[in-house]
């Protein structure tokens, strides 16, 4: 336990020496203080990956975590790959976390749809007892509807 707090110490002295600290070092100081606290902290993350020009390559990645009402929070991140954008796994994760945090309802693309239907099975497998929710998947077809009556989706 000495260490844990000699450790909180040490890298709190670094984020204060910084006007923004890096999301690395904020993400460890908020590691550090759930252990100090006791409480840690479920997690669970999926790659995707899909064959580009010949190569397994990740494109998206799903996120979950439980909230203090246990309730499963679900994230996601995908790349845009036929406008040729790259996947960066950390910024993927980062953005996967922030959906997972918000309150609005989103839709999820088509494309991973399949993947997220089995994420949401794992993830009642993995936090046993928490409520899993039910998210949208975008439709092409239900968006040309909707498109001819003035409607969103």
């Amino acid at each position: 336990m000495t260490n844990t707090i000699s450790e909180l110490v040490k890298v709190i002295r670094v984020v204060m020496d910084y006007e923004k600290p890096p999301q690395e070092i904020v993400n460890r100081v908020n590691n550090i203080l759930d252990a100090v606290e006791g409480k840690q902290k479920k997690e669970l993350v999926e790659f995707i990956k899909k064959n580009i020009n010949g190569r397994r390559q990740k494109v998206a990645v799903l996120y979950a975590t439980v909230d203090n009402g246990n309730v499963v929070r679900i994230g996601w991140s995908k790349t845009n790959t036929k406008l040729g954008d790259k996947f960066d796994k950390n910024l993927g994760l980062e953005l996967a976390k922030e959906r997972s945090r918000s309150n609005v309802n989103m839709i999820i693309p088509t494309s991973i749809g399949k993947k997220y239907r089995n994420f949401k099975s794992r993830c009642a497998r993995y936090f046993k007892g928490a409520i899993v929710p039910l998210a949208p998947i975008k439709s092409p077809d239900l968006e040309k509807i909707l498109e001819r009556f003035g409607a969103e989706a």
